[in-house]
């Protein structure tokens, strides 16, 4: 399993059969696709977005259900949401988490949503030890007040970027949120295990 973005308007084109599209929503879409172990054939592939640019950054597969999580971030407004937590973006850009089933459909697809006139970027995920919970982290100039836990470790936002770090069951059932950082910027998590 593979993610990222992409600008291509021929990927149905090149990889008949794959379930990719040729139309691009945006400036970028959201891009995943299943090539098997040997790379010899391409198993599918989903490209997607709303009118903006949708990146997804990161995804983890949980082998017992076959289930991918993804997670990026986006700036459209009309980004493909299914059964979501959050519906709207909130401010200019917001993160994103999707759960997909092992052959790339969608079980549920949700906004993480940013605090008005600010930014989110989801970047890094990993489960819990029973993997029913995801860990999940990145970059924001403020959230929306619903993603920060009170009795967190960090209720508010501290400089131009923070990091923040989310917990959250895999049914979207939401555990806790808090920033990281200081009065300058945080950048590029790289990380969270």
């Amino acid at each position: 399993f593979v993610c990222g973005s992409t600008t291509s308007t021929n990927l149905l084109t090149l990889n008949t059969g794959s379930g990719a599209s040729n139309t691009n929503n945006g400036s970028s879409d959201a891009f995943v696709f299943r090539i098997d172990q040997d790379l010899s054939s391409l198993v599918w592939m989903r490209n997607y977005g709303g009118s903006g640019s949708d990146r997804a950054s990161i995804m983890l597969h949980e082998p017992t259900t076959g289930d991918l999580y993804v997670g990026g971030n986006t700036s459209s407004t009309n980004f493909p949401t299914v059964s979501p937590r959050q519906a709207t973006r909130g401010g200019s850009s917001a993160g994103f988490l999707q759960r997909l089933t092992g052959t790339g459909s969608t079980t549920w697809s949700s906004y993480f949503s940013s605090a008005t006139s600010q930014n989110a970027s989801l970047l890094c995920m990993e489960f819990n030890t029973a993997k029913d919970q995801l860990f999940f982290g990145g970059v924001t100039s403020g959230l929306n007040s619903a993603n920060i836990t009170s009795g967190a470790y960090d209720t508010g936002h501290n400089g131009s970027n923070d990091f923040y770090v989310a917990r959250m069951g895999i049914d979207q059932t939401f555990v806790a949120g808090t920033y990281v950082g200081g009065s300058s910027n945080e950048v590029n998590m790289m990380g969270l295990n």
